[in-house]
């Protein structure tokens, strides 16, 4: 599709077009190498120009061009498209990135070429081990629809299975799905191809991609092999050191330390409270005076109140230190077997879903 600069525009750094399809077209005007024109030039060229004249008002509905640039040629080039009233869309953009007014035309496509393809297989297999397919690709009912679809190891002639449409083997849902392709269970073990007769585009054989195993077990092969241009970078190191090891030692650490200071504090505690046992006696036994003995005694009694509520802090620092030093091993030792039961019961389900496969 060529277009015509204008001539004034002195700063036009490129264009950006769009095509966009309107409406299907007549097929008198369809024209191909095996299919040439029904009808005379004229009176296509009469069926084209209604065509437009119908459609004229769709140009108003055009989508615009997409807001970049697109190339700095004034043509657009566009192979095998489809049939159809088509609305074509260019506008210059400038050298800062404005983009002017919009052109559009309509076009008329009538010689699109159809192929038969074939994208994906999906399968389902039944109580009873009968295997069905689901067919996703194109061009099933583009000029006839498919009749026949064979299963073959090496795609020619005499085929393994044969299946008619008109004996209602499949069913041709759409131009792009085939459904209830019923294969059995009577195919032996092997990679198959799948083969798909179109009544005006002959036979398209696809490359090995449904593989049969012994137990009556269908897999789709891959249809190519993804190698990425990437690498992963893995970094070796010659020690490893796992934080959670660190910080379990450090919990056992300040654990074990807390334990030693709280045995420290209540050996201390009981060294005071005999301390205060003693200096009381003294002091009963002595010849000091009434109201300094009573002094002593308030001093001695507030001693005493402390010392008690030291010794319960020390014992309760000890039950809790000694208590961390058994359960977080525990719990470690439970956490880390739940994992490892998780995980196998899990690689178990994923083996038993991947043979099943």
């Amino acid at each position: 599709i060529h277009w015509q600069p204008d001539s004034a525009d002195d700063d036009v750094a490129g264009y950006t077009w769009n095509l966009q399809y309107l409406a299907p077209v007549d097929s008198r005007v369809v024209e191909t190498k095996r299919h040439p024109l029904s009808v005379s030039d004229e009176e296509a060229g009469a069926v084209a120009a209604n065509i437009m004249e119908q459609h004229a008002d769709d140009i108003q509905k055009a989508d615009p061009p997409p807001r970049r640039l697109m190339g700095t040629d004034t043509y657009a080039s566009y192979t095998n498209t489809r049939n159809g009233l088509y609305a074509f869309t260019v506008a210059a953009v400038d050298t800062v990135g404005n983009i002017g007014k919009p052109s559009t035309v309509l076009l008329i496509f009538n010689k699109y070429v159809p192929t038969t393809y074939l994208l994906s297989v999906d399968r389902t297999v039944d109580v009873f081990g009968s295997v069905t397919l689901s067919i996703i690709g194109g061009g099933f009912t583009y000029d006839g629809t498919v009749s026949r679809i064979y299963v073959d190891r090496d795609g020619k002639a005499p085929y393994d299975m044969t299946l008619e449409r008109s004996d209602g083997a499949f069913k041709v849902v759409s131009d792009n799905r085939i459904t209830g392709v019923k294969i059995g269970s009577t195919l032996d073990e092997g990679i198959y191809r799948i083969g798909l007769l179109h009544p005006d585009r002959g036979l398209y054989v696809s490359a090995p991609l449904l593989r049969i195993e012994r137990n009556g077990t269908v897999k789709i092969e891959k249809q190519y092999d993804y190698v990425p241009s990437w690498t992963a970078y893995e970094k070796t190191w010659k020690y490893h050191v796992q934080m959670g090891t660190v910080l379990l030692w450090s919990v056992f650490a300040l654990a074990f330390a807390g334990m030693i200071f709280a045995m420290y504090g209540f050996a201390q505690t009981a060294k005071d409270t005999v301390m205060v046992r003693r200096e009381v006696r003294a002091l009963l036994t002595g010849d000091s005076m009434p109201q300094e003995k009573k002094k002593k005694t308030a001093q001695l009694k507030q001693k005493g109140i402390s010392l008690k509520l030291k010794l319960m802090a020390f014992t309760s620092l000890l039950v809790i230190m000694i208590i961390l030093l058994v359960s977080i091993p525990l719990g470690i030792n439970m956490t880390r077997t739940q994992e490892q039961t998780l995980a196998r019961g899990l690689e178990e389900r994923v083996n038993v879903l991947l043979e099943g496969l």
